[in-house]
């Protein structure tokens, strides 16, 4: 299985994937690299856009979320997250200060 396709797998079962948070984490039997990111802004880009061998995954969009990048299918924004133009005015002031 390629890092793509442990992405697609990963995001078809959870909703969404936080790079950041999964080097080295181990699903299905394999592992994500440090190259996660890289991979989903690899599948973020327009379908024209992609290589050849990347072109049959679904495209994803991303968001940033507390200081990390969630990516998820289009439409289908997780739920469970609750994003920085969702946060109050005490979340905004706790993220800025690091």
């Amino acid at each position: 299985m390629t890092q793509h396709e442990l992405i697609i797998e990963y995001i078809n079962e959870h909703g969404y994937i936080i790079p950041a948070q999964l080097g080295g984490k181990s699903y299905l039997g394999y592992t994500f690299g440090s190259e996660t990111s890289k991979r989903c802004r690899e599948i973020e880009k327009p379908v024209e856009q992609r290589p050849e061998n990347l072109r049959k995954y679904p495209k994803l969009e991303r968001r940033p979320w507390k200081k990390f990048k969630v990516y998820y299918f289009p439409g289908k924004v997780p739920s469970q997250l609750k994003f920085p133009d969702e946060w109050s005015d005490e979340e905004k002031i706790a993220y800025s200060s690091g």
